[in-house]
């Protein structure tokens, strides 16, 4: 493998600072943070100019906080001077150097990717077997708690295969080292322990179903994953299993392959060949000390399987792609709250799921979903 010469000096630099840190501004929904940093804008710059000049840089404590929607989640949030130093990594020495070394069919996070091109290449593999076998079988491989379990030695080596500059290494080692902080765990502790609290007036059946998601969430192990919501750490997690998908695609010749972020779908007309497939991505993941878990399934092309949050499902020769049916639940619910209580946010949520929608092939389920409002509206 080709080494990158790429020099730390490059990220010392105030106009490079800046450059990420007005990237960030216009990315930031939640402006107080950037607000504040503003009262003191040139010694904030300043800072961390000199803190990556004197290689004194140090990650601070991340705000750790809970999330409910689509399901119980852990993120961690940056203060802005991490959240800089983290783009500035991203954007100079990760991104121009990892992204390049990555195949087609890893469609997760990067610029022209995302769920649109997830969509459109699962599409064109539905229809290439449909035309050339009638039934064929999609092998879906799920990876256990990805994020959490991606493992610091192996990341670091793999690093080590990249980058010869020892000061570049230093500060994505940090990034990386990051997770490893005992309070991380303690502030999960304590999210879930809230919530419980939040909760333990509910029924006793949705207080045991709530109570079932939030014992799920995971703790960090010493020397194991990366920050949840970071830009380093979504390049990382993209990156990690670079070496199994060129294994799939080069070794095992599968052209039918893609893989978004934790999730990757093999399509073959021979079921007994993905099965031997699966025993093979299971030796490959444990070599980078990782498990699948139990939602890696075999599916037959007529039963249907779900991808990117939809389903794709063969019906009288035609393919449909429609939304997950825990998605279309929720969203009902938070129209019908919506509705009733918060018209404006209402507007705002229609748009975002009409954009959501754009990619199923029945339009039945945005008709009868916005039947109430056309009829308001042509009143």
């Amino acid at each position: 493998m080709k080494k990158s010469n790429i020099s730390y000096d490059e990220i010392v630099s105030y106009e490079v600072i800046e450059a990420n840190y007005k990237n960030i501004c216009s990315k930031t929904k939640h402006k107080e943070k950037i607000l504040k940093f503003d009262l003191f804008h040139s010694v904030n710059i300043n800072s961390i100019f000199n803190d990556l000049k004197a290689r004194s840089y140090e990650h601070s404590n991340f705000n750790i906080f809970l999330i409910k929607e689509p399901k119980y989640r852990i993120v961690m949030s940056e203060v802005v001077k991490d959240k800089i130093v983290n783009h500035l990594v991203s954007n100079v020495f990760l991104k121009p150097v990892l992204f390049p070394k990555l195949i087609t069919e890893n469609v997760a996070t990067r610029e022209g990717k995302g769920t649109a091109a997830a969509i459109e290449l699962c599409k064109k593999y539905y229809l290439r077997m449909l035309n050339k076998y009638g039934e064929f079988y999609i092998l879906k491989f799920d990876i256990s708690k990805y994020f959490y379990n991606i493992d610091h030695e192996v990341l670091k080596q793999m690093l080590r295969d990249v980058y010869t500059d020892k000061e570049v290494l230093a500060i994505l080692y940090k990034i990386i080292d990051s997770t490893d902080e005992p309070y991380i765990n303690e502030k999960i502790e304590k999210c879930i322990t809230n919530q419980i609290e939040r909760i333990s007036k509910l029924n006793e059946k949705d207080f045991a179903a709530q109570h079932k998601e939030l014992m799920k969430i995971p703790r960090y192990k010493k020397g194991k994953g990366l920050g949840i919501g970071s830009l380093t750490s979504q390049v990382f997690a993209v990156y990690y299993l670079n070496g199994l998908d060129h294994f799939i695609k080069e070794n095992l010749g599968i052209k039918e392959y893609i893989r978004y972020m934790d999730d990757g779908i093999i399509f073959s007309n021979d079921k007994s060949e993905l099965k031997k497939i699966k025993k093979i991505v299971e030796q490959k993941l444990a070599e980078l000390k990782l498990t699948l878990n139990e939602k890696t399934a075999i599916y037959s092309s007529k039963g249907g399987m779900d991808f990117v949050g939809y389903r794709f499902i063969i019906k009288n020769g035609r393919l449909l792609i429609r939304l997950k049916n825990a998605t279309k639940y929720r969203m009902k619910k938070k129209f019908n709250i919506l509705e009733k209580h918060d018209k404006e946010k209402y507007e705002h949520v229609k748009a975002s799921y009409n954009g959501l929608m754009q990619y199923c092939t029945t339009k039945s389920l945005y008709k009868k979903l916005f039947k109430t409002v056309e009829k308001e509206e042509q009143l």
